[in-house]
């Protein structure tokens, strides 16, 4: 019996398939791919990195707290070996245009605070809790305290919209740079927040009244009063913090001005300072 044709070409196809696949090949090396391409943006579209000069007592980890990079990231474009960082050292942060406050410390300075709403009744913030600035020494003794004047910040301009941490250190900035003072002018900042920051040291002259700051203890509310007076409880830490001055230094009722008493100014504005007038008079 014959071999049915069909089936003889089969076997001989499949044969020939299975010689052809073991066959070497003459493209024996590794794939190639040809190489990919970055995707780039023209250089009028690029962003240059941000740069940070480190100041004392910052660390990769805070950095990367308030740059919203990692610390990997900051290390990998600064070529750093090592987490070792000195004040000075300038880092670059690729794709950031503003390093905000450091949570972890806002945290911690909340926790801080919580138990300083002392007899007082306001919580202080200290200078050190919120810059790292010394006061430099272009300053004068106050040589005791005789009066205090009543502040507000709406003289400041570019305040819409930020912190009272962030006003405070930009007014801060002002002061030292643009004018050239030994700190920040006030000695003490009431936030909207109801808390009392530490502008300067109440033994050394403020810089707040042009002729008057001898004596003087500079008190500034964070907001413009022109129109409104600031809300109850802020209004109450004025209160409160005026009350807690005078028992200190012996300052009687009447020797506390709103700016414009003692100087051309719209300074405190026309609300805050009806009230400080008010107050002044013992009718608050």
């Amino acid at each position: 019996m014959r071999a049915d044709p069909t089936r003889r070409q089969i076997l001989f196809a499949g044969a020939g398939l299975l010689i052809a696949g073991c066959a070497p090949r003459r493209d024996t090396g590794p794939l190639r791919l040809p190489p990919s391409r970055p995707i780039s943006r023209p250089a009028s579209e690029m962003d240059p990195p941000l740069r940070y000069v480190i100041r004392k007592g910052d660390t990769l980890s805070s950095i990367s707290r308030r740059s919203g990079l990692s610390v990997a990231a900051i290390a990998d474009a600064n070529r750093l070996h090592n987490s070792l960082i000195k004040p000075g050292q300038v880092l670059l942060l690729p794709g950031v245009e503003i390093l905000n406050d450091d949570p972890l410390a806002e945290r911690l300075l909340r926790a801080e605070n919580d138990h300083r709403v002392s007899a007082r009744g306001y919580a202080l913030i200290p200078r050190r809790a919120w810059t790292r600035n010394r006061v430099r020494s272009n300053h004068r003794a106050m040589n005791g305290v005789k009066r205090i004047t009543v502040h507000h910040t709406g003289e400041h301009k570019g305040m819409v919209g930020k912190s009272d941490r962030q006003i405070v250190k930009a007014i801060e900035n002002y002061h030292r740079n643009g004018r050239k003072w030994s700190a920040i002018g006030y000695h003490y900042l009431i936030g909207r927040d109801h808390r009392v920051y530490e502008g300067r040291p109440t033994h050394i002259q403020g810089a707040h009244v042009s002729g008057h700051n001898a004596h003087n203890i500079g008190v500034s509310m964070i907001g413009d009063f022109e129109l409104e007076l600031p809300d109850r409880q802020q209004l109450g830490v004025l209160e409160r913090l005026l009350d807690d001055l005078r028992r200190r230094y012996g300052v009687p009722r009447d020797q506390v001005y709103g700016h414009r008493d003692l100087n051309p100014s719209v300074c405190p504005g026309q609300r805050l300072h009806a009230w400080v007038r008010s107050y002044r008079a013992g009718a608050v």
